[in-house]
């Protein structure tokens, strides 16, 4: 729905917020893979993928692969580190070990950018849009704000972002 939004409305913009780091990944790339069917038919399709950015340090970079365009940091090399880094995770009752492997991690994800300006679809959590809100607030106002798995949206999260779109669609489950 919002690859086909995106192709009609051209010039809109669209923040796309959800609970957790997992349902903005799922639905962020699903967006992407609709827009990639999308563009044997609709030249602007392919342009519109470059437009789409996952927002936040928070991303599974594995489950990017072959996606990178959806990641703020362009730098493929560093997009590949913190995957190989992930895939090396160290078992949490290895206090030390993994210790230092977050902050290894953490390093890492320091260095990604937040382009939420150059963006026609930012992606993010609430929590994070929470800290970016003076951001999203200038940029305002958003041509359509999605809420993602709603039923798990607080109120509060939804009260304070809700104004920031000309519109605000609800989405998920029936809960």
């Amino acid at each position: 729905m919002l690859a086909h939004y995106l192709c009609v409305n051209l010039e809109h913009k669209v923040l796309l917020l959800s609970t957790t780091n997992s349902s903005v990944d799922q639905a962020l790339i699903s967006m992407d893979k609709s827009l990639e069917e999308l563009s044997k038919v609709e030249g602007q399709a392919l342009t519109l993928r470059k437009k789409c950015l996952r927002i936040g340090n928070h991303f599974i970079a594995g489950n990017y692969r072959g996606r990178e365009h959806l990641l703020p940091a362009q730098d493929e090399q560093l997009v590949r580190r913190l995957a190989e880094l992930e895939a090396t995770m160290p078992d949490p009752a290895d206090v030390g070990s993994y210790a230092i492997w977050k902050d290894q991690v953490r390093a890492l994800r320091q260095q990604v950018p937040k382009p939420i300006a150059q963006a026609r679809l930012a992606a993010m959590t609430t929590t994070s849009a929470a800290f970016h809100f003076e951001t999203l607030h200038a940029r305002k106002p958003f041509d359509l704000i999605v809420f993602d798995e709603a039923s798990q949206v607080s109120i509060p999260h939804a009260l304070a972002f809700a104004p920031l779109g000309r519109k605000v669609l609800f989405a998920g489950d029936d809960q």
